[in-house]
């Protein structure tokens, strides 16, 4: 049975890799000849080996490569004229190996490029990137600016394949140990692929779970966010770069209990589990911040109508109160005896009750604490919140502080010390910040 070798590359990429761009500063900066080079390439009699000879002391010297054929029209134009040469054609003088190859050997030796040789400084380099980075083509790339960097001739496109591919596997075993020596039992990680009596596993839960905007849905979040806690198999990706968290974040979306319960490597299977895990936890965090800022924006909403109700009501009672008390005066200006005056005073009993029943003259932010149980989870947020991510210490200071602020009711708070992530659900609503407020009151 035929062996089918590893892709590391698609066709479409490998072309990409070698793509040489014809932009005018491209062109200059790539394929410009000094007087003296020119000087020394016109020694040679036959134009194609002029042309020939300049292209592949420019590939080696500009780009870290050898020559290949796909070379547009613009650049052969360029180098051509550099020289003198009005024949094109490249194809003889790729032909001709004996000269092509001697011709490299002789550039090679002058411009102190030395052969590639794979050792262990070599693998160390391909797994460093290849930890860094995720796309393939981007690897290949930085592979060969490095090469060029240390002045080694870049080997063929299977050869940077071959070893890129297995420096990618080793960064990715390597990425998989460091995760699982964060846990104390990866085990424990088991229950996110059973059932129990319930069809869906708590992975097929945990990763379609979706609220309403109330408290309710906040909560729920916070007890998905427990959870996760409880099960005592927190990770830290910050030794990850942001291309190789954004692509273990897309594998692991793409993943479902299935696909993970068939990896053959158990480290593998724990440390996307682990990862899973790291990931569903941030994205909880930030949803219930959205969803709680996004529901006291409807509770205020609903506060400003119940506040200009209740303000019409005041502004009618006030009318109505001061033209009673207008009526009392007459009447009190009338009574002539003390007795009489006494039997007034206690028919004024019942309006004294109605009077006390009214209410004063409410804001928003009095009908928005009289919901203060919708919002009775907000402790538990805040423990929840990993200050060093999602927001910043001076919150804390914030917290702290605050019970000494007189006039709570009229805070204004600084936003901007708060992360970006959380700017941007404050600044969502005009009102979105009292949601703040509220975390204070209640904390």
């Amino acid at each position: 049975m035929q062996t089918i070798k590893f892709r590391f590359l698609t066709d479409k990429e490998k072309r990409e890799l070698f793509i040489l761009k014809t932009t005018k500063n491209d062109i200059v900066d790539n394929f410009t000849l000094t007087l003296e080079e020119i000087r020394y390439i016109e020694k040679f009699k036959k134009p194609y080996l002029k042309l020939g000879y300049a292209l592949q002391y420019l590939f080696l010297k500009n780009l870290g490569y050898q020559l290949h054929k796909d070379i547009p029209l613009e650049i052969l134009k360029y180098v051509g004229e550099q020289l003198g040469v009005e024949d094109f054609r490249i194809g003889i003088y790729l032909n001709n190996e004996a000269a092509r190859l001697r011709h490299f050997s002789e550039i090679a030796d002058f411009l102190n490029f030395s052969r590639f040789k794979m050792n262990s400084d070599f693998e160390k380099l391909t797994e460093n990137i290849a930890k860094k980075f995720s796309n393939n083509l981007e690897l290949a790339s930085l592979f060969l600016s490095e090469l060029k960097k240390m002045k080694i001739v870049a080997p063929g496109i299977s050869t940077i394949e071959d070893i890129l591919s297995k420096a990618s596997i080793k960064a990715e075993r390597n990425i998989y140990e460091e995760v699982l020596l964060q846990l104390k039992d990866k085990k424990r990680l088991d229950i996110l692929l059973e059932n129990n009596c319930d069809p869906e596993s708590f992975f097929s839960r945990l990763k379609n779970t979706s609220v309403n905007i109330s408290s309710n849905g906040a909560k729920e979040l916070l007890s998905k966010i427990k959870f996760i806690d409880e099960i005592d198999c927190n990770c830290d990706l910050g030794f990850l770069s942001e291309s190789k968290l954004s692509y273990f974040l897309i594998e692991i979306q793409r993943s479902d209990k299935f696909r993970i319960q068939r990896f053959a490597d158990e480290n593998k299977k724990y440390a996307y589990l682990a990862m899973f895990l790291y990931f569903r936890r941030r994205h909880f965090v930030d949803m219930v911040i959205e969803v709680t800022s996004n529901y006291a924006h409807k509770v205020l909403k609903r506060s400003r109508k119940k506040t200009q109700k209740q303000n019409a009501l005041n502004f009618q009672n006030y009318k109505n109160n001061s033209n009673r008390l207008k009526d009392i005066l007459k009447d009190i200006i009338r009574i002539n005896e003390f007795d009489e005056f006494k039997k007034y005073k206690d028919s004024l009993l019942q309006l004294k009750e109605e009077l006390d029943s009214q209410e004063d003259e409410m804001e928003d932010i009095d009908f928005l604490l009289k919901s203060h149980h919708s919002f009775n989870y907000t402790n538990e947020l805040l423990e929840f919140i990993n200050f060093d991510t999602n927001t910043k210490p001076e919150l804390v200071k914030l917290l702290n502080s605050f019970p000494a602020y007189k006039s709570r009711k009229r805070l204004e708070i600084n936003i901007h010390f708060f992360s970006s992530q959380w700017q941007k659900y404050i600044k969502k609503y005009d009102y979105s910040k009292k949601i703040i407020e509220i975390a204070l009151l209640y904390t």
